[in-house]
């Protein structure tokens, strides 16, 4: 299940973060450049669904994430919008806890992810270029889910549908062991 119940019956935070009206929200700053001096934008997102808003956030995102080209009198000179060195220390966190993950992982389930790969999903599976520099680092093949944005809330409500019964009534579970 979800585990959106306390011990007490009550509703717990993550079923308040998931609730369709909340006081959470999600800053989007943005600046001119990388030195954090130049104030472009600063936009709040939420008081709603965790989901809902970082949709909202990632969307916004894909539209801008674009480069910026400036034409002058010596050549077109072209910036990336997202700058790459900001994300270089989470990126390496990243594989280094994969490679962790693996090597703590015992050898007849590792020997299944280094034959069939990782499954990426969620929207940093859709930073350009991750999902080739995981795999190129940790030597395992990487697959982008079709809809990695999607596809984890897809997932865990055909979950939930699946076992929601499941205290009541054990013919769901026997089912899944034939």
């Amino acid at each position: 299940n979800l585990n959106l119940l306390t011990d007490e019956g009550k509703y717990n935070y993550n079923a308040y973060l998931l609730a369709d009206e909340n006081n959470i929200s999600i800053k989007l700053v943005k600046y001119l450049g990388t030195s954090k001096m130049e104030l472009i934008e600063n936009q709040e997102y939420g008081y709603c669904c965790l989901i809902t808003a970082t949709q909202r956030i990632l969307d916004r995102l894909t539209a801008e994430n674009t480069v910026y080209a400036k034409i002058e009198y010596n050549g077109r000179k072209e910036v990336e919008m997202i700058d790459s060195k900001a994300l270089k220390e989470a990126v390496t966190q990243i594989i280094e806890e994969i490679k962790k993950a693996i090597g703590q992982t015992p050898p007849e389930m590792s020997s299944d992810i280094i034959d069939r790969g990782i499954v990426m999903t969620g929207g940093g599976s859709m930073l350009k270029g991750l999902p080739k520099l995981i795999s190129k680092e940790t030597n395992v093949p990487v697959i982008l889910v079709e809809n990695p944005l999607e596809c984890v809330a897809l997932g865990a409500g055909d979950a939930f549908e699946l076992f929601k019964d499941m205290s009541t009534d054990r013919a769901v579970y026997d089912s899944l062991n034939d």
